[in-house]
């Protein structure tokens, strides 16, 4: 399990989680090399716009809940006439 974060703690008690501290496409494609040609997930509509943006998703899933949890980071937010190619 990779990470993205801007702070990565200075002890990882967990083995099976690294934490990056690179640009999207770096991380994307650090977690493509260990994937070994399998699908790599992105979690969090911040994470998924970023690579959205950058074109480097290939599927969307989304996943509606019935219910409202309060704020959170539109994954479709976009300026006036910004389209997703």
């Amino acid at each position: 399990m990779f990470v993205l974060t801007h702070h990565a703690p200075d002890d990882e008690e967990d083995e099976t989680i690294m934490f990056l501290s690179d640009d999207i496409r770096s991380a994307v494609a650090t977690g493509l090399r260990a994937t070994e040609g399998k699908n790599l997930l992105i979690i969090g509509a911040s994470l998924a716009r970023q690579c959205l943006e950058a074109g480097l998703i290939d599927e969307i899933l989304v996943y509606v809940a019935p219910i409202l949890l309060g704020d959170g980071v539109r994954f479709f937010a976009r300026k006036a006439g910004e389209q997703v190619a």
